[in-house]
């Protein structure tokens, strides 16, 4: 594979800085159903933590396309132990306004190292370059989302939270071992000269396909955040245990780690079109798998049964606690909605 050729030894570094930075995103899951058992959080909310996350990310991504090449070299740094305390912080603080803020500010911070990064890496190989750090990010996603479950069971929830903080840790690793990491040197040598030359260029780029493109893309992109986010709860209000989300997580990981891996030939192994339904039916699953379980424990109730721990109760902000019913009781039946 030609992303693995010469060049490829010098955008490791970036592409392994951009994978950790987006670590978070592929075990959303995971995180926000360990989040509901470490601070009683009821799953209801899981929407907000989620959108205050990606609201940082972009305020990141835009900090670093706007002044990433005339950033100090130490605000990366800077940023990865914020993003360090931020994911520390988050396993220990109940408050909910303060988790958002949190989880904002680790997002804003992980934005600002991951646009960095993957701007670097994107310069030597445009379509190989992004394959390659998801596929490491898939990889990372698929053991993490495996292992998380086990921890939280062994040692709480709130320990196997914290445990997260390793993402940005590796981050601050690969900065300060890797020389000119995220490229800063090369942009402060080439970015007036590369600006003037390819003003115009892009101008005329900007064509109405590649707006509905971008549009197509945007909008795949909001539907899969707003699925993936809703993944979490779903399985918790089906009565899945921590154990078996992080399972599906993981394989769904691995899946998509395939996927990258033929993204990395660099060249189109599936009409997008066929890849755009896939997508949209890939979409659609969680719905389905949950009619369908809500049909099964109408019809058989004794089947709801599970052993599932789940917290006590859920706390919603100005609103009062809501105790959970016992975990036996079917999911979908009119007098046991723990979820809703």
């Amino acid at each position: 594979m030609q992303v693995f050729g010469s060049g490829f030894r010098a955008i490791a570094p970036a592409i392994g800085v951009a994978a950790l930075a987006i670590l978070q995103p592929g075990i959303d899951p995971v995180f926000l159903a360990l989040l509901s058992e470490a601070h009683a959080l009821s799953p209801n909310l899981h929407g907000w933590v989620v959108a205050a996350a990606q609201a940082g990310l972009a305020l990141g991504s835009l900090l670093s396309l706007l002044a990433g090449a005339r950033l100090p070299s130490w605000s990366f740094a800077a940023a990865a132990l914020a993003a360090m305390a931020a994911a520390l912080a988050t396993g220990a603080i109940a408050d909910f306004p303060a988790l958002l803020a949190l989880r904002a500010a680790h997002g804003a911070a992980m934005g600002l190292i991951y646009t960095q990064a993957m701007a670097h890496a994107a310069r030597h190989r445009p379509t190989g370059a992004f394959a390659a750090a998801l596929l490491v990010q898939l990889l990372l996603s698929m053991v993490v989302a495996a292992g998380l479950p086990s921890l939280a069971n062994q040692r709480g929830a709130s320990a196997a939270l914290e445990l997260l903080a390793l993402a940005p840790f590796g981050i601050l690793l690969i900065l300060g071992t890797c020389r000119d990491a995220l490229g800063q040197r090369a942009e402060w040598d080439i970015a007036p000269r590369r600006e003037a030359r390819h003003a115009s260029a892009t101008t005329r780029a900007i064509t109405s396909r590649t707006l509905l493109i971008a549009g197509a893309i945007f909008a795949f992109v909001c539907a899969n955040m707003i699925v993936w986010s809703l993944t979490g709860a779903l399985a918790l209000g089906a009565g899945l245990g921590n154990e078996t989300l992080g399972t599906a997580v993981s394989l769904g990981s691995l899946a998509g780690a395939a996927t990258a891996l033929a993204v990395l030939r660099e060249r189109i192994v599936v009409p997008p079109a066929l890849t755009a339904l896939l997508c949209g039916a890939a979409l659609l699953a969680p719905m389905l798998a949950r009619a369908r379980a809500s049909r099964s424990c109408s019809l058989q109730p004794s089947s709801c049964s599970t052993s599932v721990r789940r917290p006590a109760s859920f706390a919603a902000p100005g609103l009062p606690r809501l105790r959970a019913p016992p975990p036996a009781r079917c999911a979908s039946s009119p007098r046991c909605r723990p979820w809703a």
